[in-house]
């Protein structure tokens, strides 16, 4: 007699497990534990066998007489519903098996060693941000370019075309690595740049007319900000570097004596190391922020968080105060020195290694090891030489 619901709700356990038929193979068992599940007894190839359909109350008697109806429906094809349920199993776990999430972790942490910590936190924020909560679940073998243009064009419409790029760049060297590994049989981020939006044509930072100069560092030394701001800033002109190997600059970097300031590979852009000759007036500069912030780990010490240096927004912020920022930008100052320098005859290969270029020709940058430094010393200090120059110009007109 088929079960009922009042009949499998009272049914109580017993010192052994037993089982209550509901007809055609079909039993609930009930166990001494007091748990009940669905049971089917079945007959594949002249062998009896067993197949547990779930528990009791979360598949109801209606749900376990449709799954068992399926699996008389699969035995009528001649498919075992063990070994079908089996089958489907691996079918999920495959699915679900080597994230993107998963797979690119395993990438960022191989490429680790050779990022700047600036750029690895970057690249990990792009995948954080904007990859991993629309394709990090899904299996990377089951991703497709749609998948992918999805992500980029959700980048898209947030007007940020160039980062946009850069994480399409980031997501093709993940299937590149899955490709290595065997986990995928092509790269569906391939060519899927072709379908985004043509970016305006590149905007090159502005950099100072040389005959400004002169007006900007009276400017920056009668900004109203912090002292610590405005030398920096001063500093960061005479030394020609980017304004994030000043910001992370430490005094255990600074060599006094020798007059040098040693910037670690980890701190530069390229990932080399860099030696900056100090002029005369660097140094003055580096001794008055030293009475500031000499106890502080980095020159530019923070005054709101202990051992981190300033915000990336304090020059631009000093700019802003002082109505400069249509005239420059701070990395286009570097623009100002390489191209004043460069039209009073300076060694070329000097001033770009002042400003810790590498030579486009990777060849004959890998057998070039001069690094200029004697010139470098010379160049800087004329460098900083005409920066005061400027300044009494300026002032006296």
């Amino acid at each position: 007699m088929p079960l009922t619901d009042t009949k499998i709700k009272t049914a109580k356990s017993k010192d052994k497990s037993y089982k209550l038929a509901d007809g055609e193979g079909l039993y609930l068992l009930v166990r001494s534990s007091g748990t009940k599940s669905w049971q089917m007894k079945y007959r594949f190839l002249n062998k009896e066998k067993t197949l547990t359909l779930g528990k009791y109350p979360e598949i109801n008697i209606k749900g376990a007489r449709r799954l068992k109806f399926e699996a008389k429906s699969l035995l009528s094809e001649n498919i075992d519903p063990n070994q079908n349920k089996k089958d489907k199993i691996q079918s999920f776990k495959k699915d679900h098996e080597n994230e993107f999430i998963e797979v690119a972790e395993r990438w960022y942490k191989n490429q680790l060693p050779r990022l700047s910590q600036k750029y690895a936190i970057k690249t990990h924020r792009l995948l954080s941000g904007w990859v991993y909560p629309i394709i990090g679940k899904l299996s990377i073998k089951k991703i497709s370019t749609r998948d992918i243009l999805d992500v980029l064009r959700a980048m898209e419409k947030k007007g940020i075309g160039e980062t946009t790029r850069k994480t399409k760049g980031l997501i093709e060297q993940v299937f590149t690595f899955a490709l290595a590994e065997g986990l995928v049989d092509n790269n569906p981020a391939t060519g899927v740049e072709k379908a985004l939006k043509a970016l305006p044509p590149v905007q090159h930072q502005r950099h100072l007319p040389f005959k400004r100069l002169g007006e900007l560092v009276i400017k920056i030394k009668q900004d109203s900000g912090s002292t610590v701001s405005q030398l920096s800033f001063l500093l960061l002109i005479h030394t020609m570097v980017r304004t994030n190997e000043v910001r992370w600059m430490e005094w255990t970097d600074i060599d006094f004596e020798k007059k040098l300031w040693n910037i670690s590979a980890e701190k530069m852009k390229m990932r080399k190391g860099h030696i900056v000759p100090l002029s005369k007036q660097a140094l003055v500069i580096l001794e008055q922020l030293k009475m500031i912030n000499g106890r502080s780990r980095y020159v530019m010490n923070s005054t709101v968080k202990a051992d981190q240096p300033m915000s990336e927004n304090v020059f631009l912020d000093l700019l802003k105060r002082i109505d400069m920022t249509s005239a420059t930008t701070t990395h286009g100052l570097r623009g100002t020195a390489s191209s004043y320098l460069h039209d009073l005859g300076e060694n070329t290969l000097a001033i770009e290694k002042c400003l810790a270029h590498s030579d486009k020709n990777k060849v004959r940058d890998a057998y070039n090891h001069t690094d200029y430094l004697d010139e470098r010393v010379i160049l800087m200090q004329k460098w900083s030489d005409i920066i005061d120059q400027k300044n009494v110009v300026r002032i006296a007109s």
